[in-house]
């Protein structure tokens, strides 16, 4: 077993002595010289650019060129090794950046009865029981009024080939534009609450308004769901809406992209077992 070499010499010995020492030092293990303080780093940083000014200059030994370029990796595999030990997460403040966020497009019904369709990414489920979903919308759409108005709204899940329509839905303002018939979309009348839901898509959620929440920039409205329906289509052998078939589409903000889902990767409260 080769002992590691302490190099504790003093700090004022020039570059040229420790060149000619180093070479000594190399030979015995160049992956176990320890720097004990900041005059034994001078030290060898001396020496060590000595010698490789030697090796350039053509005077050095194939041996100590050999046992150099071993300290030259091992020093690259340190510093490889201390950079990833060290490295820290990078703060961006306080954004709405989280993944994933879902692409819904809300239902609703205006004043006078016209059915209009918006697009948010801003929602979630939010209560079990009583079944509640929550959505956010600023006070400046179209859907907002209708909301407010109606006491109700839908939730449509779009699949991933109706991303274009989906899109195109949280774009442009329903005022003065009727969405369904730009998007080739078609409305239907909910079965349990006042509002329209979209035939195409294969998912939707019928919600009564239960709580309006004012934020900020937008207003949370959370909706109890009294329904949910699902194309038979997308359904799995369990007779339950299966998200592989549905395909829904994901956004991810501040990038401002929509992805797909994937794979299923373990069955949630049983893979987890695995570790008791």
């Amino acid at each position: 077993m080769q002992t590691a070499v302490s190099v504790t010499p003093r700090w004022d010995v020039s570059a040229g002595i420790c060149g000619y020492f180093l070479p000594d030092m190399l030979k015995r293990n160049p992956t176990t010289i320890r720097m004990n303080n900041a005059n034994s780093r001078l030290f060898f940083m001396g020496a060590f650019y000595h010698i490789r000014n030697h090796i350039l200059q053509g005077r050095a030994s194939a041996e100590v060129r050999l046992y150099l370029l071993k300290y030259e990796k091992h020093s690259a595999s340190r510093k490889t090794k201390k950079n990833k030990e060290t490295a820290m997460k990078k703060s961006f403040g306080p954004k709405t950046l989280v993944y994933p966020a879902p692409v819904w497009v809300v239902g609703t019904y205006d004043a006078g009865g016209r059915p209009n369709i918006m697009t948010i990414a801003w929602g979630g489920i939010c209560c079990s029981q009583p079944p509640c979903v929550a959505v956010s919308l600023r006070k400046a759409t179209y859907s907002f009024g209708n909301i407010v108005g109606r006491k109700a709204f839908t939730i449509n899940v779009p699949s991933e080939e109706q991303v274009k329509v989906t899109d195109y839905a949280g774009m442009v303002s329903g005022k003065n534009l009727d969405k369904f018939a730009a998007t080739g979309l078609t409305p239907v009348k909910a079965e349990f609450v006042d509002a329209p839901y979209v035939k195409e898509f294969p998912m939707v959620l019928e919600c009564r308004l239960l709580q309006t929440i004012e934020i900020g920039l937008h207003t949370q409205f959370i909706g109890e769901v009294i329904d949910v329906k699902a194309d038979e289509t997308v359904l799995n052998e369990k007779g339950l809406p299966d998200i592989e078939k549905i395909r829904p589409i994901i956004f991810s903000p501040e990038i401002r992209a929509y992805h797909t889902t994937g794979k299923s990767i373990g069955l949630a409260f049983s893979i987890g077992k695995e570790l008791a």
